[in-house]
Order: C-alpha cells, then sequence, then structure tokens
C-alpha cells in the first residue's frame, strides 16, 4: 500500500519529533542523511535553534523506485564528509527508518568523527521496527507501506 504524506503530515512528525527532543539538552550539530533527511533536518534545525547542519550521503538502493536493487550494504562513500566533530553532540536526521541499517552506519561514521554523543530522529519508522541499537531513537510517527514523502511527488518514487 502506497501512502502520500502531505505537508501538513511533515508538520506533524516534525511537531512530535521536537516534543521529544526538547526534554534533553539541545544537539550542537544535525547531520542530514541525503537526501531524505535533508528536509526534515531543516525544520528540525529551525525549531531547535541548531545552525550547524551538515549532510552526508549514505545509500541502501540502486536507485529510488519501489522495486529498485538493494546494495548488499549501506554505502558511506565519504566517511570524512561531516567533518570534525570532536567534543559535539550529535543529532542524525533522516525522513524514514526501515530496517535501522541507514543509520546505524551513518551513527558509526559520526562516533568515528569524534563526537561526544550522537543520537537520531527520523519522521517515520516501520510498526515492526525492532533492531537493537546503541543510541536513542526518536520518531515523529509510525506507518506502513510505501511511504512517499511531499518532497519526492513527481519523481520515480512516487508512481
Amino acid at each position: 500500500m502506497r501512502r502520500i504524506l502531505s505537508w501538513s503530515d511533515i508538520e506533524r512528525c516534525v511537531d512530535n519529533l521536537v516534543a521529544a527532543l526538547v526534554a534533553n539538552e539541545a544537539p550542537e550539530v544535525l547531520i542530514a542523511i541525503a537526501r531524505g533527511g535533508m528536509v526534515p533536518a531543516a525544520l528540525l534545525s529551525h525549531r531547535l535553534g541548531v545552525r550547524d547542519v551538515r549532510i552526508l550521503q549514505a545509500q541502501v538502493t540502486r536507485g529510488d523506485s519501489i522495486d529498485a536493487d538493494r546494495l548488499s550494504r549501506v554505502v558511506v562513500p565519504d566517511a570524512g564528509q561531516p567533518g570534525d566533530l570532536t567534543g559535539k553532540s550529535v543529532l542524525v536526521v533522516d525522513d524514514i527508518t526501515t530496517t535501522g541499517e541507514t543509520l546505524m552506519a551513518v551513527v558509526d561514521v559520526v562516533r568515528a568523527q569524534g563526537c561526544s554523543m550522537v543520537n537520531a530522529a527520523v519522521c517515520v519508522v516501520r510498526p515492526d521496527f525492532e533492531l537493537e541499537i546503541e543510541f536513542d531513537l526518536v520518531a515523529g510517527c509510525s506507518l506502513d507501506g510505501w511511504i512517499v514523502f511531499p518532497w519526492e511527488l513527481g519523481t520515480d518514487k512516487s508512481h
């Protein structure tokens, strides 16, 4: 089943993320996983007052369509891309997590850059997500099906 999210849906997800995140001290750095995490990271940066937003590319499929071939592992082409994070608290941001593999790969890269703390936030988590992870994960909502985000409309993924 395909679910097309509206911008209002995204606003609600981000509101839920902010409500969960404000209980702790705001991170010093947001790492947006390209491409899906870029819009949620921008929204969170404004709401949390975090000006240091960086981008890290991670790939898990060979394309964007619903039947795209999965790679054998998550590929992070330039692990040095986020730069020096020594002593910084970091929040990794993505649009969705299905297996947690992408988040784990990016969190490993971020830790290798010397951060003092790393956690993650996603707009959508799958209801059956059960992966054991060594960081806090905050989700804006839990949805099943093939999720199409508003910034993906008109692309191969939305068909």
